[in-house]
Formats: C-alpha cells, sequence, structure tokens
C-alpha cells in the first residue's frame, strides 16, 4: 500500500567540483591553519589491544572548563579506545584513560571525558559554532569562509611489524547546499 501523503523526494547526489589546487602563495596561508586544526584533531582507534582489522577514526578535542573531552564517531570507541597524542606508536597499546563514555541511541556520535588531561590542546567550546554554513552564489569560485575537514584515512596508514603511523589529511571545502540534516560541500580531489 502506497502512502500519498509524503511527499516522494528523489535520492540525492552531490555533485564533484574540481577546483584547481591553492597556489604556492595560498599553500603557504592555508598550511598554519591546517596545523591549527591538527592540534585538537586526533586519531582514534575504536579497539587498541589488536593488531589486526584496526578501526580508526577522527576524534575532536573539545575543553569545556577544565575538562577536556573527545568528540567522535560512536562506531570509533569500540571496546578499547586509544586517542593517539603523535604520530608513532606501537600496538597493541594501553587504551586511553577516560572518566565516562557518552553515545546518541540512534545516531552515530559519541563522547569520551578524558581522565587525565596532559594534552594543553582543545578546541574551547566557546569557538564552537552550530550555525549553518553559508552557501556561496558560485560553489566553483572558492571564497571564504572556508571550512576544514581533517581525518586519518587508512589509506594513507603505514604498519611494519607493531608499529603503525597515521598521517593527518586535510580537504579545504566550502558548502553548496544546506539543509535541515545534511550538508553538501565542494572539495579538490
Amino acid at each position: 500500500m502506497e502512502n500519498h501523503d509524503e511527499e516522494q523526494k528523489p535520492p540525492m547526489t552531490a555533485e564533484i567540483i574540481h577546483l584547481p589546487p591553492p597556489s604556492p602563495e595560498e599553500e603557504k596561508e592555508l598550511r598554519p591553519q591546517f596545523a591549527i586544526v591538527c592540534t585538537y584533531t586526533l586519531l582514534i582507534i575504536a579497539d587498541c589491544q589488536t593488531r589486526r582489522s584496526l578501526q580508526i577514526g577522527a576524534a575532536v578535542l573539545i575543553r569545556v572548563a577544565n575538562r577536556l573531552f573527545a568528540a567522535t564517531a560512536k562506531h570509533c570507541i569500540g571496546n578499547a579506545p586509544l586517542l593517539v597524542f603523535g604520530k608513532d606508536f606501537a600496538l597493541p597499546a594501553p587504551p586511553t584513560p577516560y572518566l565516562r563514555c557518552l553515545s546518541h541511541s540512534t545516531l552515530d556520535i559519541g563522547l569520551l571525558e578524558v581522565k587525565t588531561d596532559t594534552n594543553p590542546f582543545g578546541c574551547s567550546v566557546e569557538n564552537l559554532d552550530a550555525s549553518l554554513p553559508i552557501v556561496p552564489e558560485d560553489p566553483r569560485s572558492a571564497k571564504p569562509p572556508f571550512h576544514w575537514i581533517v581525518g586519518y584515512p587508512w589509506a594513507e596508514a603505514k604498519q611494519t611489524g607493531d608499529l603503525l603511523r597515521i598521517t593527518a589529511v586535510s580537504v579545504g571545502t566550502h558548502p553548496v547546499k544546506v539543509e535541515d540534516i545534511r550538508y553538501q560541500f565542494t572539495y579538490p580531489l
């Protein structure tokens, strides 16, 4: 039986707009911004006590007063989560001590309150902005405001024996369409 009361929406497809890479001058200006974002964007391993089938993701450190939280996807927390505060480490490794783990019941959202706050970095909660991105008139003409997406793709990981090296990758983006629960961004490949 079909329901004609609800409007049927066609599936959304994102258009990839091929933007030219930054010029050397733009690259010089963007590198410090990327370095700042990387100070509070960490690699997280869902179960750090295994050497096989590693599930890795990104976590953003958020500072609330004297407390430090790591916001990530719920599936990235796993049974023994490890926040990596460096580039090289050996597996298996002890999990990151934390005070509590919170996750959403239906959305893939998780939060760890880090037990020992030895990291001086973290994005202050006062600096977080939950407003919708501004949609540019022409997405093919990249203009500020720019957004950063930082991640740790498995393709950039190098494992030699028990030593694992993960490299952060960034994509500078800007929005082309914003809806209530979904954003579409352009990004250079």
